[in-house]
C-alpha cells in the first residue's frame, strides 16, 4: 500500500487507509514536542482528540507500506521523512496495546496477532 502524506490531509483520513489495509493495527500521531519512543502516557494525541486536525508543516510525499516492513521501520519512516511522532497499536481484545517491545515484528505479524488475540478474547467472553 502507498500512504500518501500531505500537509492537507486530515489525520483521520491517513488513520482509517492505515487500517484498511492492517485492521488489528492502529496508526496513532503525537504532538511533535514528544520524543520518539518515549512517549508519556499523558503525550498530546493528535488523534484524540484532533482527528479532523490537517497534516500541517510537512513535506509531501509517499510511504510504500508493505506487510514486511516492521512497525519500527514504518514510525522510522515517518519520523524521518515526514518529522510525524508515531505509534502503531495492536489490537488486543477490548484493548489497544503500544507496540513499543514487539517494534521489530512486521506489520502482518502484528496484525495477525492482533487477530489471534482479539478472536481468542471474543470466544472465551462468550463461554
Amino acid at each position: 500500500m502507498k500512504l500518501h502524506i500531505t500537509p492537507n490531509r486530515i489525520i483521520q483520513e491517513v488513520q482509517t487507509e492505515f487500517n484498511r489495509t492492517y485492521p488489528y493495527l492502529k496508526l496513532e500521531f503525537f504532538d511533535k514536542s514528544c520524543g520518539y519512543h518515549r512517549l508519556p502516557a499523558d503525550a498530546a494525541l493528535y488523534s484524540c482528540p484532533h482527528r479532523n486536525l490537517r497534516m500541517q508543516d510537512i513535506p509531501e510525499g509517499d510511504v510504500e507500506i508493505s506487510d514486511r516492513m516492521t512497525v519500527y521501520e514504518l514510525e522510522r519512516e515517518l519520523q524521518d521523512h515526514f518529522r510525524l511522532s508515531a505509534q502503531v497499536f495492536r489490537k488486543s481484545g477490548n484493548l489497544w496495546m503500544e507496540t513499543t517491545r514487539t517494534d521489530h515484528w512486521t506489520l502482518r505479524d502484528q496484525n495477525e496477532h492482533g487477530k489471534e488475540i482479539s478472536k481468542s478474547a471474543e470466544i472465551s467472553k462468550s463461554a
